[in-house]
């Protein structure tokens, strides 16, 4: 599989082919082995939603985000949720001073990829709150699943997330420059980089240089970003991953993001 990797700031971007066979050859180290001896293996989708930090849910990693809102199943027990747990949610969440505007019960979503089956699927009680600071999102999530447990609603039947939509993480990308010194050094670390990522067994379908910034704040200085590409359900240890990438890359001032698209997107 071929993998480019945009570097000029001109319309007619320059691509820098990287093959398979790059993970052999070339200035590189010695990093043949896997990324974990015991991977918390999940989902390129679940990856990227417990990167943002405006998602914050009770137990685990944010699932998912849904395309549309899902409404509560019908088997779920709302009768025990309106006479147990709503009545307290209010109060709740003033306690520990979440800014909220809505709070519901959502349908099922998945843990993993959306489409697949054998992954388990549980209903979502979501809180929409407006603080710019979500130290405060755990607690309250904490003791809301508290709440529900006690009423016989198990953490096995329900999660509990607040998010702040306002700000969650929308990062864009822009061209790096063609600076002679910018993109060499990234350049002498591409085949160690790319052999990591072929140990851990991600299905991934392209790396590329970008500079990466928030939509939201345009005039925000971009942040030189290698970029892996992975396919939609692909799985891995992503932490691990990241890590040691960032390993490799942070000496030399570049940052690391693992997303999905790419080429398969």
């Amino acid at each position: 599989m071929a993998q480019s990797t945009p570097i000029s700031t001109s319309d007619e971007r320059q691509h820098d082919r990287i093959t398979d066979e790059s993970t052999n050859s070339g200035q590189q180290l010695s990093i043949a082995q896997p990324i974990s001896s015991d991977p918390q293996v999940i989902s390129i989708e679940a990856w990227v939603a417990s990167k943002d930090p405006y998602r914050v849910v009770a137990v685990g990693h944010a699932r998912p985000l849904s395309k549309r809102r899902i409404p509560a199943s019908d088997d779920f027990p709302i009768d025990l949720y309106e006479k147990q747990v709503q009545p307290y949610i209010k109060a709740l969440l003033d306690h520990h001073e979440i800014v909220w505007t809505t709070f519901q019960v959502e349908g099922y979503r998945r843990r993993e990829v959306q489409d697949h089956d054998d992954h388990p699927k549980m209903q979502t009680f979501l809180v929409e709150a407006t603080n710019e600071d979500p130290s405060v999102f755990k607690a309250a999530a904490s003791e809301i699943l508290t709440l529900f447990q006690a009423a016989g609603i198990g953490e096995d039947l329900i999660e509990v997330e607040i998010r702040n939509s306002d700000l969650l993480t929308y990062n864009v990308s822009s061209v790096v420059p063609n600076d002679p010194i910018l993109v060499p050094a990234v350049e002498k670390f591409k085949a160690s980089a790319v052999e990591l990522v072929v140990n851990s067994g991600v299905r991934w379908n392209l790396i590329a240089y970008h500079m990466r910034g928030p939509y939201r704040r345009p005039e925000a200085p971009g942040r030189r970003t290698v970029m892996v590409y992975c396919d939609h359900g692909s799985v891995c240890d992503f932490a691990a991953l990241e890590s040691a990438l960032q390993t490799i890359l942070s000496p030399i001032g570049w940052s690391v993001e693992i997303q999905f698209g790419g080429f398969n997107k």
